[in-house]
Protein backbone atom coordinates (compact mmCIF):
# COMPACT_ATOMS: atom_id res chain seq x y z
CA UNK A 1 0.00 0.00 0.00
CA UNK A 2 1.44 3.32 -1.06
CA UNK A 3 1.11 6.39 1.14
CA UNK A 4 -0.61 9.32 -0.46
CA UNK A 5 1.52 12.49 -0.61
CA UNK A 6 0.77 15.21 1.92
CA UNK A 7 -1.42 17.84 0.38
CA UNK A 8 0.33 21.24 0.03
CA UNK A 9 -1.91 23.06 2.52
CA UNK A 10 -1.25 20.48 5.23
CA UNK A 11 2.47 20.58 4.47
CA UNK A 12 2.47 24.34 4.98
CA UNK A 13 0.75 23.98 8.34
CA UNK A 14 3.24 21.35 9.50
CA UNK A 15 6.23 23.41 8.36
CA UNK A 16 4.83 26.54 9.99
CA UNK A 17 4.41 24.79 13.32
CA UNK A 18 7.86 23.20 13.10
CA UNK A 19 9.57 26.47 12.22
CA UNK A 20 7.69 28.56 14.78
CA UNK A 21 6.19 30.83 12.14
CA UNK A 22 3.60 33.32 13.32
CA UNK A 23 -0.10 32.61 13.10
CA UNK A 24 -2.63 35.07 11.75
CA UNK A 25 -2.64 38.39 13.64
CA UNK A 26 -5.25 39.08 16.28
CA UNK A 27 -8.30 41.06 15.10
CA UNK A 28 -7.42 44.69 14.25
CA UNK A 29 -3.67 43.96 14.66
CA UNK A 30 -1.06 44.23 11.89
CA UNK A 31 2.38 42.74 11.44
CA UNK A 32 5.31 44.78 12.75
CA UNK A 33 7.89 45.67 10.13
CA UNK A 34 10.81 45.22 12.54
CA UNK A 35 10.12 42.35 14.93
CA UNK A 36 8.15 39.14 15.09
CA UNK A 37 5.31 41.08 16.66
CA UNK A 38 1.82 42.29 15.88
CA UNK A 39 0.69 45.83 16.62
CA UNK A 40 -2.58 47.68 17.16
CA UNK A 41 -2.86 51.47 17.46
CA UNK A 42 -5.85 53.61 18.38
CA UNK A 43 -7.11 56.80 20.00
CA UNK A 44 -9.39 56.03 22.95
CA UNK A 45 -11.66 58.33 24.97
CA UNK A 46 -10.82 60.99 22.38
CA UNK A 47 -7.56 62.11 24.01
CA UNK A 48 -5.48 59.01 24.73
CA UNK A 49 -3.27 57.30 22.17
CA UNK A 50 -2.47 53.61 22.59
CA UNK A 51 0.02 51.26 20.96
CA UNK A 52 -0.37 47.57 21.85
CA UNK A 53 2.21 44.94 20.84
CA UNK A 54 1.88 41.18 21.08
CA UNK A 55 4.21 38.42 19.99
CA UNK A 56 3.78 37.19 16.44
CA UNK A 57 3.17 33.68 17.77
CA UNK A 58 0.45 34.72 20.24
CA UNK A 59 -1.29 31.51 21.29
CA UNK A 60 -4.90 31.94 22.51
CA UNK A 61 -4.63 28.60 24.31
CA UNK A 62 -2.13 30.09 26.77
CA UNK A 63 -2.99 32.51 29.59
CA UNK A 64 -2.19 36.14 28.82
CA UNK A 65 -0.51 38.88 30.82
CA UNK A 66 -1.36 42.39 29.62
CA UNK A 67 1.17 45.01 30.77
CA UNK A 68 -0.28 48.52 30.66
CA UNK A 69 2.45 51.16 30.83
CA UNK A 70 1.55 54.83 31.36
CA UNK A 71 4.11 57.18 29.80
CA UNK A 72 6.13 59.55 32.02
CA UNK A 73 5.67 63.32 31.82
CA UNK A 74 7.06 64.73 28.60
CA UNK A 75 7.49 61.41 26.80
CA UNK A 76 5.71 60.06 23.74
CA UNK A 77 4.90 56.38 23.29
CA UNK A 78 7.81 55.96 20.88
CA UNK A 79 10.25 57.55 23.32
CA UNK A 80 8.97 55.32 26.11
CA UNK A 81 9.31 52.18 23.99
CA UNK A 82 12.93 53.15 23.19
CA UNK A 83 15.24 52.69 20.24
CA UNK A 84 18.83 52.08 19.21
CA UNK A 85 20.94 55.09 20.15
CA UNK A 86 22.94 57.29 17.80
CA UNK A 87 24.78 60.56 18.33
CA UNK A 88 21.70 62.50 17.24
CA UNK A 89 18.97 60.51 19.02
CA UNK A 90 16.84 62.51 21.46
CA UNK A 91 17.76 61.57 25.05
CA UNK A 92 14.12 60.70 25.81
CA UNK A 93 14.57 57.48 23.81
CA UNK A 94 17.13 56.23 26.33
CA UNK A 95 15.04 56.49 29.54
CA UNK A 96 12.66 53.53 29.48
CA UNK A 97 13.38 50.93 26.76
CA UNK A 98 10.08 49.30 27.71
CA UNK A 99 9.70 47.44 24.40
CA UNK A 100 13.09 45.71 24.73
CA UNK A 101 12.40 44.75 28.32
CA UNK A 102 9.04 43.22 27.46
CA UNK A 103 10.62 41.29 24.59
CA UNK A 104 13.12 39.91 27.07
CA UNK A 105 10.33 39.05 29.51
CA UNK A 106 8.60 37.06 26.76
CA UNK A 107 11.67 34.86 26.38
CA UNK A 108 11.69 34.18 30.14
CA UNK A 109 7.95 33.87 30.76
CA UNK A 110 7.08 31.25 28.16
CA UNK A 111 4.01 30.07 30.09
CA UNK A 112 2.05 33.22 29.15
CA UNK A 113 1.40 35.45 26.20
CA UNK A 114 2.99 38.75 27.25
CA UNK A 115 1.33 41.79 25.68
CA UNK A 116 2.37 45.43 26.13
CA UNK A 117 0.06 48.43 25.85
CA UNK A 118 1.70 51.85 26.09
CA UNK A 119 -0.60 54.84 26.69
CA UNK A 120 0.08 58.51 25.97
CA UNK A 121 -2.31 61.38 26.84
CA UNK A 122 -2.76 64.55 24.85
CA UNK A 123 -0.28 67.04 26.31
CA UNK A 124 2.12 64.26 27.45
CA UNK A 125 1.20 64.64 31.11
CA UNK A 126 -1.14 62.29 32.96
CA UNK A 127 -1.59 64.67 35.94
CA UNK A 128 -2.58 67.53 33.61
CA UNK A 129 -4.79 65.24 31.53
CA UNK A 130 -6.62 63.92 34.58
CA UNK A 131 -7.24 67.45 35.89
CA UNK A 132 -8.72 68.42 32.51
CA UNK A 133 -11.22 65.55 32.56
CA UNK A 134 -14.49 65.81 34.47
CA UNK A 135 -14.47 62.03 34.97
CA UNK A 136 -10.77 61.16 34.65
CA UNK A 137 -10.75 58.05 36.90
CA UNK A 138 -13.83 56.58 35.19
CA UNK A 139 -12.19 57.13 31.79
CA UNK A 140 -9.01 55.43 32.98
CA UNK A 141 -11.00 52.42 34.16
CA UNK A 142 -12.74 52.26 30.76
CA UNK A 143 -9.40 52.53 28.98
CA UNK A 144 -8.05 49.53 30.87
CA UNK A 145 -11.18 47.49 30.29
CA UNK A 146 -11.16 48.34 26.58
CA UNK A 147 -7.53 47.24 26.19
CA UNK A 148 -8.29 44.03 28.03
CA UNK A 149 -11.17 43.36 25.63
CA UNK A 150 -8.81 43.49 22.64
CA UNK A 151 -7.35 40.15 23.71
CA UNK A 152 -8.98 36.70 23.80
CA UNK A 153 -9.69 34.92 27.04
CA UNK A 154 -9.44 36.57 30.44
CA UNK A 155 -6.02 38.27 30.56
CA UNK A 156 -4.53 39.35 33.86
CA UNK A 157 -3.42 42.97 33.91
CA UNK A 158 -0.19 44.47 35.21
CA UNK A 159 -0.47 48.24 35.71
CA UNK A 160 2.70 50.28 35.74
CA UNK A 161 4.21 53.64 34.84
CA UNK A 162 7.00 56.07 35.52
CA UNK A 163 6.90 59.67 36.76
CA UNK A 164 3.54 61.26 35.91
CA UNK A 165 2.34 57.84 34.80
CA UNK A 166 1.57 57.27 38.46
CA UNK A 167 -1.36 59.66 38.09
CA UNK A 168 -2.88 57.15 35.67
CA UNK A 169 -2.39 54.32 38.20
CA UNK A 170 -4.00 56.26 41.04
CA UNK A 171 -6.82 57.25 38.70
CA UNK A 172 -7.50 53.56 38.17
CA UNK A 173 -7.48 53.00 41.94
CA UNK A 174 -9.84 55.96 42.45
CA UNK A 175 -12.34 54.65 39.89
CA UNK A 176 -13.83 51.94 42.13
CA UNK A 177 -14.14 50.94 45.76
CA UNK A 178 -12.28 47.66 45.15
CA UNK A 179 -9.55 46.75 42.69
CA UNK A 180 -10.55 43.99 40.24
CA UNK A 181 -9.49 40.38 40.64
CA UNK A 182 -7.89 40.39 37.19
CA UNK A 183 -5.24 42.94 38.26
CA UNK A 184 -2.21 40.84 39.24
CA UNK A 185 0.52 43.47 39.68
CA UNK A 186 0.78 47.21 40.26
CA UNK A 187 4.20 48.85 39.93
CA UNK A 188 5.16 52.46 40.63
CA UNK A 189 8.53 53.54 39.21
CA UNK A 190 9.23 56.83 40.95
CA UNK A 191 5.56 57.51 40.33
CA UNK A 192 3.93 57.63 43.76
CA UNK A 193 3.49 61.42 43.99
CA UNK A 194 -0.32 61.23 43.87
CA UNK A 195 -0.65 58.84 46.81
CA UNK A 196 -3.27 60.07 49.28
CA UNK A 197 -4.42 58.42 52.51
CA UNK A 198 -7.59 60.52 52.43
CA UNK A 199 -8.49 58.87 49.11
CA UNK A 200 -8.05 55.43 50.75
CA UNK A 201 -5.30 54.43 48.35
CA UNK A 202 -3.51 52.44 51.04
CA UNK A 203 -6.69 50.70 52.20
CA UNK A 204 -7.63 49.67 48.67
CA UNK A 205 -4.16 48.37 47.88
CA UNK A 206 -3.93 46.40 51.14
CA UNK A 207 -7.36 44.83 50.62
CA UNK A 208 -6.39 43.85 47.07
CA UNK A 209 -3.03 42.41 48.17
CA UNK A 210 -4.42 40.39 51.07
CA UNK A 211 -7.10 38.77 48.89
CA UNK A 212 -4.56 36.76 46.86
CA UNK A 213 -0.98 35.79 47.68
CA UNK A 214 -0.08 35.89 43.97
CA UNK A 215 -0.65 39.64 43.71
CA UNK A 216 2.28 42.03 43.88
CA UNK A 217 2.72 45.72 44.67
CA UNK A 218 6.09 47.25 43.80
CA UNK A 219 7.09 50.82 44.64
CA UNK A 220 10.52 52.11 43.58
CA UNK A 221 11.26 55.72 44.45
CA UNK A 222 14.49 57.67 44.58
CA UNK A 223 15.90 61.14 45.10
CA UNK A 224 17.74 62.12 41.92
CA UNK A 225 19.97 64.44 43.95
CA UNK A 226 21.54 61.29 45.40
CA UNK A 227 22.15 59.46 42.10
CA UNK A 228 25.75 58.22 41.99
CA UNK A 229 27.71 57.50 38.83
CA UNK A 230 31.22 56.02 39.03
CA UNK A 231 31.31 56.67 42.81
CA UNK A 232 30.43 60.35 42.36
CA UNK A 233 27.14 62.07 43.07
CA UNK A 234 25.50 64.02 40.29
CA UNK A 235 26.90 67.53 40.25
CA UNK A 236 24.28 68.90 37.85
CA UNK A 237 22.67 72.08 39.18
CA UNK A 238 18.88 72.12 39.75
CA UNK A 239 18.30 73.99 36.48
CA UNK A 240 20.02 71.23 34.51
CA UNK A 241 18.09 68.53 36.35
CA UNK A 242 14.80 70.27 35.65
CA UNK A 243 15.46 69.98 31.92
CA UNK A 244 14.64 66.33 32.37
CA UNK A 245 11.04 66.32 33.65
CA UNK A 246 10.50 64.73 37.06
CA UNK A 247 13.98 63.27 37.26
CA UNK A 248 13.51 61.25 34.06
CA UNK A 249 17.19 60.45 33.67
CA UNK A 250 19.43 57.44 33.26
CA UNK A 251 18.91 56.47 36.89
CA UNK A 252 15.35 55.46 36.09
CA UNK A 253 16.55 53.46 33.09
CA UNK A 254 18.86 51.41 35.31
CA UNK A 255 15.96 50.63 37.64
CA UNK A 256 14.28 48.83 34.75
CA UNK A 257 17.31 47.23 33.14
Amino acid sequence: MRCRPIVPALAVLILSAACGLAAEPLPEFRRSAWFNEQVREAWLEGTVRVVMTAAGDFDPRRPTQLIIYATPNGNSIEQTLGSTQTETTDWHYDIQHVAAQVRRWRTVNIAQNVVLACLEPVGLSWPAWKKSQADGPAKIRRLVETLRSWLPGEPVVTLTGHSGGGSFLFGFIDATEALPDWADRILFLDANYSYDDASHHGDKLLTWLKADAHRHLTVIAYDDREITLEARKSSAPPAARSARPNGCGNGSQRMWS
